[in-house]
């Protein structure tokens, strides 16, 4: 399902269509425009209470049988024109890399396994470096851990397995020290991904889990390249400059990014003006 961009507003319309439930073009599209948690109370609403779990599963389900043509590629890659104006030829194609399949490239570039993704139990390997750092401290009398600068001592202990890591993939001292789910270290934006680590893991916590992750899964967080319509597109996730949040997910998430002059809305804002959210 990654390839054809299918994400979790998708799995949900047709496991409701499956399960018998009528999901009109208008209610499907304001998934684009919502927090997950509204859009599905707006269905509730609309439709009257069903089982949310059913529903995933009949999605999976339908959406797993589809047959893509093989060398089929339409929907590997959403292609948007920017709405610049000009000849055709000056038009500048976005496409727009799949959440899930953006999340699973770095994965790849930082030696994270596709199954710690997809478990909920999953720890970072950033911060298992700690444990490693301070077991061998135990067992080395002359060397002490010192707990006041523990993310220098980790990176000066394991410098050579940062080496060649991107640079906004790099970890962060919150990630080095603060235990988390690799999926985090996936999304190439430093600052977001120390404030969602903390907020996670204050006491108590200042976000959701579950509806952070799916509004993440709703497109919240978009990766894009350019193409030339001759060619695959092609786009590189582990550049900030790549990413694009949507609208309402900085609204909602505005205490975990930089504010409405940070990255986060200024990198977004130049997406929007290049139309990468005028396509729902």
């Amino acid at each position: 399902m990654t390839k054809e961009l299918f994400g979790i507003r998708d799995i949900i319309k047709y496991g409701l269509i499956f399960l018998g439930y009528p999901v009109s073009s208008s209610l499907y599209n304001n998934a684009m425009l919502l927090p997950m948690s509204q859009w599905l109370q707006d269905v509730r609403q609309r439709l009257g209470n069903f089982d949310f779990r059913a529903a995933i599963k009949a999605g999976i389900s339908v959406l797993g049988k589809l047959n893509i043509p093989s060398g089929h590629n339409s929907r590997i890659h959403e292609i948007v024109a920017s709405p610049l104006r000009g000849p055709i030829r000056d038009y500048i194609l976005l496409c727009r890399i799949s959440f899930v399949s953006a999340v699973f490239m770095n994965a790849l570039h930082l030696g994270i396994p596709w199954y710690d993704l997809i478990s909920f139990e999953s720890e970072s390997p950033f911060c298992r470096l700690k444990e490693q750092l301070k077991q061998k401290d135990a067992d080395d009398a002359t060397s002490g851990f010192e707990d006041t600068d523990e993310a220098a001592h980790i990176r000066l202990a394991f410098g050579e397995c940062l080496t060649g890591i991107q640079p906004d993939l790099m970890p962060t001292d919150t990630q080095l020290t603060t235990p988390h789910h690799p999926t985090l270290d996936t999304i190439p934006w430093p600052g977001f991904r120390s404030k969602v680590i903390a907020a996670v893991h204050s006491d108590p916590p200042l976000i959701d889990r579950e509806d952070f992750c799916l509004d993440l899964l709703n497109d919240g967080l978009r990766c894009w390249g350019f193409a030339d319509g001759n060619s695959l597109p092609s786009a590189a996730p582990w550049d900030a400059q790549n990413w694009e949040a949507a609208p309402w997910f900085l609204e909602k998430w505005e205490h975990l990014t930089g504010g409405r002059d940070g990255d986060e809305w200024r990198i977004s804002a130049r997406w929007w003006s290049m139309g990468a959210r005028t396509n729902v």
